[in-house]
């Protein structure tokens, strides 16, 4: 909408995952999922890997952090624009799987889906999530 360029790195599910059990999240939000939109292929963080041992969780050491790999999980995307889509049915299949994959990686079902830059739009899934 900005015309001005982006640099948008790949979802980190290690550090999502951390925040859901530290603050007792009981559902997530992924917004602007239209950004990934002509994304041939989809990369998700699981973890990190330090020295050859694995991380699934960030790591706080800001000198070993720098030093770690991140660990990436792919998937293909839809090719599609989503801004158009109003129910969960109406997103690609390769967008649903996204989202169910990101909401069992961070331990957290994905009930709101924004799907372009304008506040109504977005998809919900699932019920009560506004009561």
């Amino acid at each position: 909408v900005t015309g001005r360029a982006r640099r948008i790195g790949w979802f980190d599910a290690a550090v999502a995952r951390y925040s859901v059990r530290l603050n007792g999240v009981g559902v997530a939000a992924l917004m602007r999922l239209d950004i990934l939109d002509d994304q041939p292929l989809l990369k998700i963080c699981t973890g990190y890997e330090l020295r050859g041992t694995r991380y699934d969780h960030p790591i706080a050491n800001i000198s070993h952090y720098k030093h770690s790999t991140p660990i990436y999980e792919e998937m293909p995307g839809w090719r599609e624009e989503i801004g158009g889509a109003r129910s969960w049915q109406e997103l690609p299949q390769n967008c649903r799987d996204y989202v169910e994959r990101v909401g069992d990686l961070i331990g957290a079902p994905v009930q709101l889906i924004g799907t372009g830059p304008r506040r109504d739009q977005f998809v919900t899934r699932g019920a009560a999530l506004f009561d």
